[in-house]
């Protein structure tokens, strides 16, 4: 015990000595520090953050060695009755999801948002909410970017085919 307090006394006076050589002021007042010191400071607190997380876990295993068999069981129980409901949840969000999909949703994740929960029949809450908020939904017959092309029958004339009839063409 009195070694380690005496070597972090020396500890503390070296990181001292080193702090007073590698700080410079700037002319604005800031200080800058050697690259050799912010090295070993990075290096000091990745080593702490190692030596926390061994605590973290040393820890652990002596809470659960302390935890009679049914204690151990019963929180293993409560770890997989979570697990479980994540799953459940992330389920019914990819259901909603595929559903809102299907109706048309222009962004299915926020439809998928907007369906609560507690609802039993997913396509029938999408469908609702559908009627509820139809700017979240694609129109039907919303036409597209083809400027109207797509919709000509192939055998009716159109300005080309005047055009090459008058020069005798076709």
């Amino acid at each position: 015990m009195a070694d380690e307090t005496a070597q972090d006394a020396t500890t503390a006076t070296e990181q001292v000595s080193v702090t007073e050589t590698t700080t410079e002021q700037t002319e604005t007042g800031e200080r800058t520090y050697d690259a050799g010191y912010v090295k070993a400071l990075r290096t000091e607190a990745a080593a702490n953050r190692a030596k926390a997380r061994e605590a973290e876990a040393r820890l652990k295993a002596l809470e659960d060695a302390q935890l009679s068999e049914g204690e151990k069981k019963d929180r293993r129980l409560k770890e997989l009755e979570d697990e479980v409901g994540t799953l459940r949840q992330q389920t019914r969000r990819a259901e909603v999801q595929a559903a809102a999909a299907k109706a048309g949703a222009v962004d299915a994740d926020v439809v998928a948002r907007l369906v609560e929960d507690d609802e039993a029949d997913v396509q029938r809450a999408v469908h609702a909410l559908k009627r509820d908020k139809p700017y979240l939904f694609n129109r039907p017959g919303a036409g597209s970017a083809d400027g109207g092309a797509g919709g000509r029958a192939i055998d009716s004339p159109n300005m080309n085919d005047y055009i090459r009839r008058a020069a005798g063409r076709r």
